[in-house]
């Protein structure tokens, strides 16, 4: 049976189906507004594995560029690793839902949201949300839903909910607020200093808006809802955990007053394989409940010891801080770069600058922009004494606004902060590579000579501009850097044609200069040239010298010609 239904937020409708797509799964719905759909899918197995010690729900987000009319970037030409805005909602998807789940459920769960359609204007995330507690809900995996999501926006003093991306750019805050009928699940966002009643007015606005969306879930369930799969949480023994705390409780007390991180894990390890031996013989086959009784004995006494004695595990009390130690140009090499050290925590932090070329090219859902500041986090294994895999790394948590509403940036509240157009701005020293604004060299060039020796109308010069008399934005390149414009990580300029690219990867400005074979050679492209000038701009290159090297001289011993010079040899 095929559902549609619809709902006011707000002045947008939203429309939740079920029944047409996706039949197979445990539960799936179409949610969409405007032209924007989503289409969210649970799946759950009913049994649970062996020994899980977590429960394993993955919450995915996935747009895919044809929803948008688009083809993918790249050499293939479809879409690869996710962008971070779509991590980044996979987390506002798992955060208010995960808790929902019974405790101890250890069936393995999977939530798809797939953007199938967007319009460019009406945002996909919170559809997101929204799909998947109507996916969950009406499938027969245990759940304590519902909950919705909503995107709360300020315009000229007046809450929106669900702003479109042209209202989003006028908004003093961007706030996402996932509720339940009673309470408040999750809030996450951003605001230009607002005010703390303010802020309460919008969260509380936002609670009032889902309430209409939380109804038609509950509709819907009552119409098509599967009968949810009987689950019976473990119950620990109680006299285990009386047990465990006589045995080790005065143990993990001395432990918990060892200062330093390793020493004191090595002692709470040893002290759970004390317990464990001690207690196997009275509640044998019970050894996971032991382990487990033996944990909450540790966290309950450590946040005891917080809270009650107001001293923390290494002995300080609520105002002392760790010790700071902050070394500055720690590296020769790099623009910037400190150690930062606070008691057993250390970080290397590198500040990079670089030029309007350096620029990250995101290629989103509705539209593509740039992204002059980047924050790179890396949290190494070695760094809390582990071995693990070398994964890739993870988007920061810290988001910034970025065209059309997309939210993929990262470091938002410190970008803020930064004047990213001034280039004598170094920037804070959280940042690992900072790109701030180059400097532009606006040229006119036309018939009346612009130094190259390709003149005359609608032929083409040296710099990759068109004669004819109009305008050209330029951006002035470094004067030592050769070869490709991807070599060293710089942008090549929209048309490409007309340059001369060599088999061994070098390029000239033109034929009649340079130190290669005049042909292109097989399987060369054609890129952007760099000029090879020195800082006075435009013009002849300088003469080159070449050396002589041992490969350059017969067996005899006798110099042989540079075959990169094509010089006559009479000139040589």
């Amino acid at each position: 049976m095929i559902i549609r239904e619809s709902v006011k937020v707000g002045d947008k409708e939203i429309t939740i189906e079920t029944g047409r797509i996706a039949k197979q799964a445990s539960g799936s719905v179409l949610v969409s507004s405007g032209e924007t759909m989503v289409l969210v899918t649970v799946v759950g197995n009913k049994e649970a594995r062996p020994g899980a010690p977590f429960f394993p729900l993955t919450c995915d987000y996935v747009e895919k560029t044809y929803a948008a009319g688009k083809i993918p970037g790249g050499f293939f030409k479809r879409e690869a690793r996710q962008r971070d805005h779509e991590i980044l909602t996979c987390r506002l998807i798992d955060r208010p839902c995960r808790p929902l789940f019974p405790d101890g459920y250890m069936c393995e769960t999977q939530v798809i949201a797939t953007v199938i359609s967007a319009d460019g204007s009406n945002q996909s995330d919170v559809l997101a949300m929204v799909g998947a507690s109507a996916a969950i809900h009406i499938s027969p995996i245990p759940w304590a839903g519902p909950i919705a999501g909503v995107r709360v926006a300020r315009v000229d003093g007046k809450l929106i909910a669900n702003p479109t991306y042209q209202e989003q750019e006028n908004s003093e805050c961007e706030l996402i607020v996932a509720a339940s009928k009673d309470a408040i699940v999750m809030v996450e966002g951003e605001a230009k200093e607002m005010s703390e009643t303010d802020l309460i007015e919008a969260i509380q606005f936002g609670h009032q808006a889902v309430q209409g969306v939380l109804e038609l879930i509950e509709k819907i369930r009552e119409a098509v809802g599967k009968e949810k799969w009987a689950y019976t949480p473990h119950v620990r023994d109680t006299k285990i955990d009386a047990r465990v705390k006589e045995a080790g409780l005065a143990k993990v007390i001395e432990a918990c007053n060892i200062a330093e991180k390793h020493p004191r894990y090595g002692r709470f390890s040893e002290i759970k394989k004390e317990v464990v031996a001690e207690l196997a013989s009275e509640f044998p086959d019970l050894e996971g409940d032991i382990k487990g009784a033996y944990e909450d004995l540790r966290y309950n006494t450590m946040r005891g010891q917080v809270l009650d004695e107001k001293r923390r595990v290494d002995g300080r009390d609520y105002k002392t801080v760790r010790p700071i130690a902050i070394e500055v140009a720690l590296l020769p090499r790099v623009h910037g770069s400190t150690l930062f050290t606070r008691g057993e925590t250390q970080s290397i932090v590198t500040a990079t600058l670089g030029t309007r070329q350096d620029e990250q090219k995101i290629d989103g859902l509705t539209a593509e922009y740039y992204k002059p500041f980047l924050l790179h986090y890396n949290f190494p294994p070695y760094s809390v004494g582990e071995t693990k895999f070398l994964r890739g790394p993870r988007p920061s948590r810290d988001r910034a606004r970025n065209p059309r509403g997309a939210r993929p940036d990262q470091g938002a509240s410190l970008a803020r902060r930064l004047p990213l157009h001034d280039p004598n701005r170094l920037g804070d020293h959280r940042i690992e590579r900072l790109v701030v604004d180059g400097n532009r060299v606006w040229r006119k060039l036309g018939d009346d000579g612009c130094g190259c020796p390709h003149q005359g109308p609608g032929r083409r010069c040296g710099n990759g501009s068109h004669h004819g008399g109009r305008e050209v934005r330029r951006p002035d390149r470094h004067p030592r850097r050769r070869g490709s414009s991807r070599r060293h990580g710089l942008q090549g300029l929209r048309n490409r044609q007309g340059h001369h690219r060599h088999p061994d990867g070098h390029q000239d400005r033109r034929p009649e200069v340079g130190d290669h074979a005049r042909s292109l050679g097989a399987g060369a492209r054609r890129t952007a040239a760099h000029p090879r000038e020195d800082e006075r701009g435009h013009g002849d290159s300088p003469p080159r010298t070449f050396e002589v090297r041992a490969s350059h001289r017969d067996p005899q011993g006798q110099t042989r010609p540079d075959p990169r010079d094509h010089r006559d040899p009479a000139a040589r």
